[in-house]
């Protein structure tokens, strides 16, 4: 990771929990086409130093909720069809797993690489894609496992996207989600924040 990684694991974090937040939060959710939970919602706001500054309070805020460790390199079960997140700790690090049957492809700097588990759904934040696994705190690069997040506009695609490939994070801003039809899998590509090019694509069902 480059010296930006601080400032890209605040805006990060920022983004799930936001994500997080706001699935939990939404009354009366209903199903979108593809078994994908969510509900309707206002436009996705971008992301903001306030936002960025109430990740570790935020984070904070998960500790009473993470399960006991699992064995070493292992993650929750999401077997029998289960949607949504699982709190648990990895390499000493609290953690989230995103269950569901939702799948990405990432390219980083000429790198592809494949990430299963997670779902999609629109909330009260925007569409959101949540896909791998997430640490908070200060991981190492090495120990960061693959991850993408989506939070972006229902209707224009514009939001920010993130996560992690091959332990490079990874922070895009400027260019839009581009939806399929009935937004049950997307494309974006562009130019990273903290440097490099990235492209990927994903699918819900």
């Amino acid at each position: 990771m480059t010296l930006s990684r601080p400032i890209f694991v605040r805006i990060s974090s920022a983004l799930i929990l936001s994500l997080v937040v706001a699935a939990c939060g939404a009354a009366g959710a209903t199903t979108q086409p593809g078994n994908t939970p969510g509900a309707p919602t206002p436009a996705a706001p971008a992301a903001t130093p306030a936002a960025a500054s109430a990740a570790p309070s935020l984070a904070a805020s998960l500790a009473a909720s993470t399960a006991p460790s699992v064995a070493a390199g292992g993650l929750p079960d999401c077997s029998g069809g289960q949607i949504g997140r699982k709190a648990f700790t990895m390499s000493g690090f609290q953690a989230q797993h995103y269950c569901g049957p939702a799948t990405a492809s990432v390219t980083v700097n000429g790198a592809t690489t494949q990430i299963s588990s997670g779902w999609c759904e629109t909330n009260a934040a925007g569409f959101s894609v949540a896909i791998g696994t997430q640490l908070f705190g200060s991981p190492s690069a090495s120990q960061e496992p693959d991850l993408l997040i989506v939070l972006v506009d229902p209707t224009t695609g514009a939001g920010p996207i993130s996560g992690v490939v091959n332990h490079h994070g990874f922070l895009i801003t400027a260019s839009p989600v581009v939806f399929a039809a009935n937004k049950l899998s997307g494309t974006f590509t562009g130019p990273a924040l903290v440097g490099g090019d990235v492209s990927g694509s994903f699918t819900c069902n």
